[in-house]
């Protein structure tokens, strides 16, 4: 009972992932959405698994696969986020203070660089 309703509500994150990916119109939101919630999903869903089996060897199996995602997903998010922001840049109309362009010998796009 208790791994089934771990697995259920770890879909819903899931699903509510893939809705704020439609939903958002930022790239920057849609990735934020997308390697929040899902992470957390799929975690659950995963300790839903881990709790309804019965070998070891299945039970290290699942939590070797969350452990895992918890190491790769959000660094690897962060730097397609970092890469998609530095391309794109930030959308009209929103100030920001970019701390780690500088020190990486990097420019943010400004206007001139998106028009062509």
């Amino acid at each position: 009972m208790i791994g089934e309703l771990l697995a259920l509500v770890g879909a819903v994150l899931v699903l509510l992932a893939a809705l704020g990916v439609l939903r958002f119109d930022d790239p920057l939101a849609r990735m934020h959405a997308l390697a929040k919630a899902s992470t957390l999903g799929v975690l659950l869903v995963l300790a839903g698994a881990a709790v309804n089996l019965h070998t070891v060897n299945d039970i290290t199996s699942v939590v070797l696969a969350a452990l895992l995602h918890v190491l790769v997903s959000p660094p690897a998010s962060n730097m397609v986020s970092r890469a998609t922001y530095l391309v794109v840049g930030v959308p009209p109309g929103e100030d920001t203070v970019d701390e780690g362009v500088e020190p990486l010998g990097l420019r943010r796009p400004d206007e001139r660089d998106l028009e062509g």
